[in-house]
């Protein structure tokens, strides 16, 4: 494995897993990295942090369990191809109610 990672303000953070879930990180990190845990979870955490930073902070991550219908719209600043990827993924009754909201909202 390469040198330690250099940080310029490096903070310490804990984890609680189950037994079993200990387990299995520390032997695929032994597998993977010598069995040094923190560049495992470093780079699962950076990776959450790529694939969530334009995340819409404004619900919950388990509305979909309260609310089945529940669905995400990108927010309003997000790049287009954002939005042209939700909108071809969306029903013709979904990209409806879109309208029918974006109508009531410009009245």
């Amino acid at each position: 494995m390469g040198r330690d990672q250099e940080f310029k303000n490096k903070k310490v953070i804990g984890v609680n897993l189950e037994d079993e879930e200990k387990k299995a990180l520390k032997d695929i990190a032994l597998r993977e990295s010598g069995g040094d845990i923190s560049p495992v979870a470093r780079k699962a955490i950076l990776e959450y942090i790529e694939h969530h930073k334009e995340g819409n902070n404004t619900f919950k991550l388990d509305t979909w369990n309260e609310d089945p219908e529940f669905k995400a719209v990108p927010t309003i600043s997000s790049k287009p191809e954002t939005w042209y990827k939700y909108l071809n993924e969306c029903t013709d009754k979904e990209r409806l109610n879109i309208q029918v909201l974006s109508f009531r909202i410009n009245q």
